[in-house]
């Protein structure tokens, strides 16, 4: 059901009480639960969010590794079998959040590849070179250096939290210095002081913590905002006490009641109103 307006509180009279507030109150969003399409009212009456850090997710949020990742899964097939388009879009939206193996055999069995034709093994081994080679060609979302540069110019540090290796992550990030700038804190997948990956809080947590050394001060995880592009990105960082934000490609993702869990749902950080949230040292806040 959609927000009651007439039950948001009304805002409170000293400003440290704003916090307490939920994303959803402050910013009057609510998601239509049957087709989870944003509704935004009366945003310029309200008073902005208090946000002290921003961590973003990689793949997906702020670059667009899917589409090469799309080529990656299309080149062993076209390869062997001169197939065209053997992953179309519809496909890798149905494969995505399965694992890896599970993946593969759905790509083989749509294209009627059998085992004997071409094994797991070699399809895994050709995507992964494939997947090398498309990295360098991996641009960065719609918005994001935008966003990105909008939110360091006014202050707010800015974390990233992929379950990318370290490895992977620079090579993802090795064409765009520009890009690879803006981030004040990186956790990559291969952490050593990372115990779990999403959907537990854990990457969340520390890339606050990291941020914390960075800052030289403490945060409070319900004063940082989350932006995410999959369900198990979102889990995370509600798990984590965090507001979320989530980044929805209709070319990859379906909107689907997974994304519930988001505070705010948008189709690309181009719709995010950088006015919605304020940093402690801000005019607006004081």
């Amino acid at each position: 059901s959609k927000l009651d307006y007439s039950k948001i509180p009304p805002e409170p009279a000293r400003p440290e009480d704003l916090g307490k507030w939920t994303f959803e109150d402050i910013l009057q969003v609510s998601l239509d639960r049957d087709s989870l399409y944003p509704t935004f009212s009366l945003l310029p009456n309200r008073s902005p969010l208090l946000i002290q850090a921003i961590i973003f997710d990689l793949d997906g949020t702020l670059l667009d590794t899917e589409m090469a990742s799309n080529r990656a899964l299309n080149a062993p097939l076209s390869h062997h079998f001169r197939l065209e388009n053997p992953v179309p879009l519809s496909l890798h939206r149905k494969i995505l959040g399965m694992k890896p193996t599970e993946a593969i055999d759905t790509i083989l069995e749509a294209n009627n590849i059998t085992e004997s034709m071409m094994s797991r093994a070699d399809y895994i081994k050709e995507f992964h070179a494939a997947l090398e080679e498309a990295y360098p060609r991996a641009t960065p979302m719609e918005g994001a250096m935008e966003i990105l540069k909008e939110l360091k110019g006014r202050g707010f540090p800015i974390g990233v939290a992929t379950q990318s290796t370290k490895s992977a992550f620079e090579k993802k990030l090795n064409h765009l210095p520009e890009l690879r700038r803006l981030m004040d804190v990186i956790v990559t997948g291969d952490d050593p002081d990372l115990r779990k990956g999403k959907p537990d809080p854990d990457i969340y947590l520390l890339t606050m913590k990291r941020l914390e050394t960075f800052l030289k001060k403490n945060l409070t995880a319900r004063h940082c905002l989350v932006f995410e592009d999959a369900p198990v990105g979102i889990e995370a960082a509600k798990a984590a006490n965090m507001h979320a934000v989530a980044i929805l490609d209709p070319r990859f993702r379906e909107v689907s009641p997974a994304f519930h869990g988001a505070d705010v749902l948008l189709f690309s950080l181009e719709e995010f109103n950088t006015t919605w949230i304020t940093a402690p040292h801000e005019e607006r806040w004081r």
